[in-house]
């Protein structure tokens, strides 16, 4: 009885280390590979990582379960286990696939915003105009593009019945271009970072302004509050900024 405790208690002690390594390593991948630091709060990605660490740690809890039967044979405890830690690993690999499909693909400039895409929801029928920007959507955080505007009536009647049914410029790889080319129309159509009014809870911010260069910035979409990205000149480096009020419209 005590060799086969022992041995249930061995099972149970791989299963619960197997379960921490796949929670860290799934974590690792999501926050410092898919999701650029300074874009954490944007993305919303606290809120969605929480719920998946949240569901990874409750099928961790049920191992404890079977090794709390005492009555049960040790074999059939290690049997449990098993069973259990299986559907744990497919439970962490399903919350990460769900990750993966939602993860940034591109920072994207537009006419008057920018909007970090995710792989859900660009037009996937549009992936093959990709071109030189790429072979295929990233897994390394987003690629800074910019979004040109449709030039023709038709192609204006049809950008128009693509926003209706959710893809908007941001969202269609046929309309994405290296952002490089476009930038002295962006840096122009951007607001100087003196007249930014920053959130409260964030004393960083000029800090990390002075030390990235960031000189302008853009009005930015996210999940929740008023966001704004300040770029530098070459638009090489970025930081997405919370306001406590929106930023006012042009007059």
């Amino acid at each position: 009885m005590t060799s086969s405790a022992s041995k249930s208690a061995t099972s149970l002690a791989l299963s619960l280390a197997l379960s921490l390594l796949v929670l860290l390593g799934g974590v690792w991948v999501v926050l410092t590979v898919w999701y650029p630091r300074s874009f954490w709060s944007v993305s919303g990605i606290g809120r969605i990582g929480a719920y998946a660490v949240g569901v990874h740690l409750g099928l961790t809890a049920l191992l404890i379960l079977p090794w709390r039967s005492r009555g049960r044979e040790g074999s059939r405890v290690q049997f449990d286990v098993a069973v259990l830690t299986w559907i744990l690993i497919a439970a962490a690999l399903l919350s990460l696939s769900v990750l993966a499909s939602g993860r940034p693909v591109a920072l994207v400039y537009a006419v008057d915003r920018v909007t970090l895409v995710r792989a859900n929801e660009i037009r996937a029928s549009e992936l093959a105009t990709l071109g030189s920007i790429g072979p295929g959507l990233r897994w390394s955080g987003p690629l800074p593009l910019w979004a040109t505007s449709p030039s023709k009536d038709a192609d204006r009647l049809d950008a128009i019945q693509l926003a209706i049914a959710g893809f908007d410029l941001p969202q269609r790889p046929a309309r994405w271009e290296p952002v490089q080319l476009h930038r002295a129309l962006i840096v122009q159509s951007a607001k100087h970072v003196s007249s930014l009014k920053r959130a409260r809870h964030q004393p960083h911010s000029d800090a990390v302004i002075r030390e990235l260069g960031l000189s302008h910035y853009l009005p930015m979409d996210g999940v929740t509050g008023h966001w704004v990205l300040a770029v530098d000149t070459q638009l090489r480096n970025y930081v997405p900024i919370e306001l406590d009020e929106p930023v006012a419209p042009e007059k």
